[in-house]
């Protein structure tokens, strides 16, 4: 019994402090580099540019449109630190990893939740 309240308990927890499926596009995430329980990246716009690298100087190589989704590594969802972006509501530095053409790439996380 006391295994299933402590489960139950993290569960409530994760999903109160947004760690289960989503990086919300109003909040920046909590740390850099985390992994989550998530497995696909989903785009909340149209247009919205997948890139070589973490960053608006690096070069776009297609684009997600919204509902559309990506796999994440196979390490798992994570963000890394950028260059600085304004989209969807606000600048952020933080970009998610995607596997796009078989390859890593990266896309603004204001812009997407995670499932």
């Amino acid at each position: 019994m006391k295994r299933v309240s402590v489960l139950a308990a993290t569960l409530m927890f994760a999903a109160t402090a947004g760690v289960l499926g989503a990086s919300p596009a109003s909040a920046e995430p909590a740390a850099e580099g985390q992994a989550l329980l998530a497995t696909r990246v989903y785009s909340t716009v149209n247009g919205l540019n997948i890139r070589t690298g973490p960053g608006t100087g690096y070069t776009s190589v297609g684009q997600m449109q919204a509902g559309q989704s990506l796999p994440c590594p196979s390490s798992g969802c994570t963000l890394v630190t950028g260059g600085l972006y304004n989209q969807c509501g606000g600048d952020s530095r933080f970009w998610d990893k995607v596997i796009y053409g078989g390859v890593t790439r990266y896309v603004a996380s204001r812009c997407t939740t995670w499932r």
